[in-house]
C-alpha cells in the first residue's frame, strides 16, 4: 500500500467518523409548508404517511385532517435518557394537523409536534406503541400501548384527547390503564383537565370485589397545550403519576 493510498484511506475514515458524529448530533425535522391544495404537498421529501384521519376540529363545519408522518429511513440520534445507550436508531415521526379553508378550498397548516407520537424503535416491544387516532365531535384522540415481550408483565394503554381552543390544541382528558398479565391486577387513571379532577381505580380482573376508587383534585394552573407536550409518559401530572 503506497503512502498516497494510506493518506486517502485515513481521510475517508475521518470523513465517515465526522459524518456519523454530526448526524448523531440531532435529526433536523423539516419545516412544513403553510398552505397547499392537497395533502401530498405537505409531505416533505423522504417522509411518508403513517396514518391519517379526517373530521371537523375547529368547529367550522369543514373536514380537517390529522396526519402522522414517518421518515422513510432510519437515523441515529443521541439518547438523552439515563442508563441507556449513547445513541439510538429511530424512524422519526411527526404529528401534523391541517385545517380546510372552505373559502379557498385549500389546506392550511395548523399544528406540528415532532415528539408526541411514540416511535417503533424498541425491539423489546411486542407491537408498535402507536395504536390509533380518531376525530369525534371536534375532539382529536390518540391511543398508545406498551406491551413488552421480555422484562415486564405489564401492559400500559393510554389515550389522550385534545380540543382546539383559542387557536391552540389543549389536552382536555387522558386515560392510562396498567394491566399485569401474570397477576391480572389493574390500575386505571382517568384525568379530566376541564374539571381539574382525576380518578384512580385499582383491582383484579378475576376478582368479584369492587375495585378501589379514589377521586383527586388536579393542581393545574393552566391547560396543557399539545405544542408543550413532549413524549408520552414523561409529564408528572401528580406525584409519581406520569402520563
Amino acid at each position: 500500500m503506497t503512502i498516497i493510498t494510506k493518506i486517502v484511506l485515513i481521510i475517508i475514515m475521518l470523513f465517515l467518523v465526522k459524518s456519523e458524529f454530526v448526524f448523531a448530533q440531532g435529526f433536523i425535522y423539516p419545516t412544513i409548508i403553510k398552505e397547499g391544495a392537497k395533502i401530498k404537498e405537505f409531505i416533505p421529501y423522504g417522509w411518508k404517511i403513517r396514518d391519517s384521519v379526517q373530521g371537523d376540529l375547529n368547529n367550522d363545519k369543514n373536514s380537517d385532517i390529522a396526519v402522522i408522518l414517518q421518515y422513510k429511513d432510519t437515523v441515529t440520534i443521541f439518547n438523552s435518557e439515563e442508563d441507556s445507550p449513547d445513541t439510538i436508531n429511530i424512524q422519526p415521526r411527526i404529528l401534523l394537523i391541517l385545517f380546510l379553508d372552505k373559502r379557498t378550498h385549500k389546506l392550511k397548516f395548523g399544528e406540528q409536534n415532532n415528539t408526541f407520537i411514540l416511535r417503533n424503535d424498541d425491539p423489546s416491544l411486542l407491537d408498535d406503541p402507536y395504536q390509533s387516532m380518531c376525530i369525534n365531535k371536534g375532539i382529536l384522540s390518540i391511543d398508545f400501548q406498551l406491551a413488552y415481550g421480555v422484562g415486564s408483565w405489564n401492559i400500559t394503554h393510554s389515550s389522550y384527547s385534545f380540543s382546539y381552543q383559542n387557536e391552540n390544541f389543549v389536552l382536555i382528558s387522558a386515560y392510562k390503564n396498567l394491566f399485569n398479565r401474570a397477576t391480572h391486577n389493574f390500575e386505571n387513571h382517568s384525568f379530566d383537565f376541564l374539571q381539574k379532577k382525576w380518578k384512580t381505580m385499582k383491582g383484579n380482573e378475576d376478582s368479584d370485589q369492587i375495585p378501589e376508587t379514589e377521586i383527586h383534585l388536579l393542581e393545574l394552573k393552566e391547560m396543557k397545550a399539545l405544542k408543550a407536550l413532549k413524549t408520552p409518559y414523561t409529564w408528572e401530572v401528580s406525584k409519581d403519576i406520569f402520563i
